[in-house]
């Protein structure tokens, strides 16, 4: 699960019988435990990266980059976690 969404992991795991106030504890102990970046944006990278492939972003037309972003949305990502990826990516 190296490119889901916090949505569609907590999805997941409901499904499985766990409550939502474990999930928001577990997710909030997460967070809070030495992660530098926002777990949904290093998923939203890792995503992003994987539809592109060897494609480079700079390359991207605005239809394009348009598909990424619905893409990202149809998977549950976060609008911000989303453009923040893009961003990281045209920018590195």
């Amino acid at each position: 699960m190296d490119y889901s969404s916090e949505k569609e992991i907590r999805y997941k795991l409901e499904e499985k019988g766990i409550n939502s106030e474990t999930i928001d504890m577990a997710y909030d102990n997460i967070t809070e435990d030495g992660e530098a970046e926002d777990p949904e944006l290093k998923a939203a990278l890792n995503f992003v990266r994987k539809k592109l492939g060897s494609k480079d972003t700079e390359e991207l037309t605005y239809e394009e980059r348009q598909k990424l972003m619905a893409a990202a949305f149809r998977k549950g990502f976060r609008q911000d976690s989303i453009k923040n990826a893009l961003k990281l990516l045209i920018d590195t």
